[in-house]
């Protein structure tokens, strides 16, 4: 299995967020530790994992389809942020958006780069 994988931007920056996200959700009330703190939590993770899942299936197709549920969890963790920030449960800095902004846009490349 091909671990070079572990070296690309995006998964050094999507593990880096996981970082920020925990200490995000750390900062949440006990109330919300099952409900936004879990879903963040298992969406900044979704990230790298799907990565990991799509490079160690050794197949094109099954990678980039790997790389579009990654990407889809780097919206949907945006949008938790926004939530998070917006409802004043946590503090969000705005390292966390631009972190995920910039792995979106990393993703898209990528997967753009193995369709062709």
């Amino acid at each position: 299995m091909d671990k070079g994988f572990k070296s690309l931007n995006v998964v050094v920056a999507s593990k880096e967020l996981v970082v920020q996200v925990f200490d995000v959700a750390n900062q949440m009330p006990s109330e919300h530790r099952f409900g936004l703190a879990s879903q963040l939590q298992r969406a900044a993770v979704s990230i790298p994992a799907n990565i990991a899942e799509g490079y160690g299936r050794g197949r094109p197709k099954e990678l980039i389809n790997f790389l579009r549920i990654a990407r889809g969890s780097a919206y949907e963790l945006e949008v938790l942020l926004e939530v998070t920030r917006d409802t004043k449960v946590a503090d969000v800095p705005e390292t966390a958006f631009v972190t995920v902004i910039q792995i979106q846009k990393m993703l898209s490349g990528l997967i753009r780069s193995k369709e062709s």
